[in-house]
């Protein structure tokens, strides 16, 4: 599967990734796309090439992944951030603790040690 929505660079940098079919359908009616579409089937049929696009689809992955787990940490703190303050509150107003435990799902330990 390739990309081809958006601008003529786009198009043209997404061609990359097409295989010979997907670059027929793209190229339709564009004559710079039907120009370009001989020379990447021909980088495609590289082998040096495609280890190198392969390389690169892999370090792309990569960083998708960490972005991904970073942001879910990042979510997970905010989260356990939130609770922490609704306990502050609950806290200050005199909640009684099993109150609080319900309402935030934060240890018995976790809210009596906060200030």
């Amino acid at each position: 599967m390739c990309y081809n929505e958006g601008n003529q660079e786009y198009k043209i940098l997404g061609a990359l990734s097409c295989n010979e079919e997907e670059l027929n359908n793209i190229s339709k009616n564009d004559k710079l796309l039907e120009k370009f579409k001989g020379e990447v089937i021909r980088m495609n049929k590289d082998k040096k090439f495609a280890n190198f696009m392969d390389q690169e689809e892999e370090a792309k992955k990569l960083r998708n992944t960490l972005m991904a787990e970073a942001t879910m940490e990042g979510v997970e703190q905010g989260e356990k951030n939130s609770k922490i303050e609704i306990a502050l509150n609950m806290k200050k107003d005199k909640v009684d603790i099993d109150t609080i435990i319900k309402y935030t799902n934060l240890s018995k330990e976790e809210i009596e040690n906060l200030k």
